[in-house]
């Protein structure tokens, strides 16, 4: 799982981050990442960039199992999501060298192929076998058992956690994916049964069934890439989901880069993906900053798909996020309205 936590979020007109501004008494990140540990990921991934040491040092002893990204100067949700594959790619053939060193790897069959960062070679069935449980792999398992498996007791989930945390803090300055010899790595391998939630790291009322029944959903259809949507009476900020005369997904368009007919479009993103691993590998690299904000846009990545769907939720309020302060503040009260103390 990967949750985007990069953003200055400079319409809150505050030095402090955006994810650390407490939602009803608690900070946004932390209601987000309790939810990504009841889902029990086997990775935990929170990409920073502005006051990233200040969003650290919060985080870490809370959640010491979330492995911190940082994306490098290069903008854009898109370059977030390239930065933390990249990071968990490295992780996992890290593990590879390690296993072959000690002998605790399985042997694997004859295709090898060398990576451009290490002189030794890397083999496809131990990065397959090895990387597969960095995620959710839903193609050998039923949804129940493979995403929400039983939660972890405290002492089993420290067992999981490295010395420190300062270990898994990455700076991502070059992409190994852009490489084309480094795609060729996973062409082969089963890498493509993967999925990989992403989140928006300002969504405060994000809840694991609503993660859970999308990512049923994705390994249902088989898509590249699904997400969910909502429809807003003012979608004014989020970006607009373009479906053809059939009802078929096409596109998303963002609010600065939209016609006058698509603005007008109520139906939103916001911002909860799965995506198929093997789909975001390929495709990454080819996303472009051609757009009015100059950023590499992970939602052009949906143009790019060939299977892809936008699952669109009743509840728009559950999905809801925020850009300022008055929109946190409204959002607070809606939901003492509509949920009560249960929140």
């Amino acid at each position: 799982m990967v949750v985007l936590g990069a953003g200055q979020g400079t319409r809150m007109l505050s030095d402090q981050p955006k994810i650390l501004f407490p939602f009803l008494g608690v900070p946004t990140i932390d209601r987000i990442l309790q939810v990504c540990q009841q889902l029990n990921p086997q990775s935990l991934q929170l990409v920073v960039r502005y006051q990233s040491q200040q969003v650290i040092d919060h985080v870490s002893p809370i959640f010491p199992e979330v492995q911190f990204v940082l994306q490098d100067e290069i903008p854009g949700t898109g370059r977030a999501v390239d930065c933390a594959v990249t990071q968990l790619i490295e992780n996992e053939k890290c593990k590879i060298e390690k296993n072959s060193e000690t002998g605790s790897a399985p042997a694997a069959a004859d295709t090898t192929a060398t990576t451009t960062d290490h002189s030794s070679k890397i083999d496809l069935g131990q990065l397959s076998s090895i990387a597969a449980p960095a995620f959710t792999r839903l193609g050998a398992l039923p949804l129940s058992r493979a995403l929400i498996p039983q939660i972890p007791t405290p002492r089993r989930q420290a067992a999981r956690v490295r010395p420190s945390f300062r270990a898994n803090y990455v700076e991502s300055r070059k992409s190994p994916i852009d490489n084309r010899q480094t795609r060729a790595e996973f062409q082969n391998s089963e890498l493509n049964t993967d999925v990989v939630v992403v989140l928006g790291g300002d969504g405060p009322l994000i809840t694991p069934d609503l993660i859970s029944e999308l990512v049923d959903y994705h390994v249902r259809d088989q898509n590249e890439v699904s997400l969910r949507s909502v429809e807003l009476e003012d979608p004014r900020g989020y970006g607009r989901i373009v479906r053809d005369s059939a009802g078929n997904l096409v596109k998303i368009v963002e609010q600065k880069d939209g016609t006058p007919a698509e603005l007008l479009i109520k139906e939103v993103n916001p911002s909860v993906w799965a995506f198929d691993l093997q789909f975001l590998v390929d495709n990454l690299p080819k996303v472009q900053n051609a757009n009015a904000k100059g950023e590499i846009y992970l939602t052009d990545l949906v143009a790019m798909a060939a299977k892809k769907q936008a699952y669109p939720y009743l509840d728009a309020l559950r999905l809801s996020s925020f850009n300022t302060i008055e929109e946190l503040h409204k959002l607070e009260l809606q939901v003492k309205e509509n949920y009560g103390r249960s929140y």
